[in-house]
């Protein structure tokens, strides 16, 4: 999807950056999936084959033992506690530190992974100082001798990142004059500029509550010499229930008082 992008295949924009948020939550992009295990392709995404977890960080609660996702992640702990979890199996290994759970082959998951991360951190959905220094910076590292395809870095490694923005609400629907708050965060900008049911100039950081009595989409957009980029988050307002009220009483039922 990054290459048709660079193509010049505008209507992918949407496709690519849809797609990065999944490998830069696997990265830890919300907090909630410890980059660790973000390079094992064996987890099943929903409970049943026809739902979905709504979060990375219900995602890795629920595909992995409490064993591992109660440790701090880069740690130790950690490490010790991966190396049991895949004792037997063909991921067996003695983890240190820091260290992906992984094949280390250079057709691995792991392989693999490094240029949908490095499109996403083009895209300004991952973030180079964070998520891809995870990636490069973890003990042991595939060998791309003899397969280069898989050996991708990001324009943004050679000092072209734009901004990399994560931007959220804390509800995604409420009711008519309910109050959403938005909070932001921008690493690597000049300036920021919203619009759309927002206006103005923002800092790189922040919070912000609003009162909302229709659908709202708020667009917030990040600038550097290298270029913009582009975050938005609708809310939804759901109309109140105007149905009126059912009064019993004993005579309506035939009682007598």
């Amino acid at each position: 999807m990054g290459h048709l992008v660079e193509l010049g295949f505008a209507n992918a924009v949407p496709i690519r950056d849809w797609t990065a948020q999944f490998v830069t939550g696997e990265m830890g992009g919300d907090g909630g999936f410890c980059y660790q295990l973000a390079s094992n392709n064996r987890y099943l995404i929903g409970p049943t084959s026809s739902s979905y977890y709504a979060s990375f960080l219900e995602w890795y609660q629920s595909a992995l033992p409490a064993s591992v996702t109660s440790q701090a992640c880069g740690s130790q702990a950690m490490a010790d506690a991966i190396t049991a979890y895949t004792a037997g199996g063909d991921l067996a290994s003695t983890y240190t530190a820091g260290q992906m759970l992984a094949s280390w082959s250079a057709t691995s998951y792991r392989a693999q992974l490094q240029p949908a991360l490095a499109v996403a951190v083009d895209a300004g959905v991952a973030d180079l100082g964070l998520h891809w220094d995870r990636l490069v910076a973890t003990p042991r590292q595939p060998a791309f001798d003899d397969r280069p395809e898989w050996a991708i870095v990001p324009r943004a490694a050679a000092g072209a990142a734009r901004p990399a923005i994560t931007f959220l609400a804390d509800n995604t629907s409420v009711g008519s004059g309910g109050t959403v708050v938005l909070t932001w965060s921008v690493n690597n900008a000049d300036s920021c500029t919203a619009s759309n049911a927002w206006t103005g100039s923002r800092p790189l950081s922040g919070s912000e509550a609003r009162v909302l009595t229709a659908d709202s989409t708020f667009t917030l957009a990040c600038s550097n010499v290298n270029g913009t980029t582009t975050r938005s988050v609708m809310v939804t307002v759901t109309a109140p229930d105007t149905t009126a009220p059912v009064l019993w009483s004993a005579a309506s039922q035939g009682g007598s008082g």
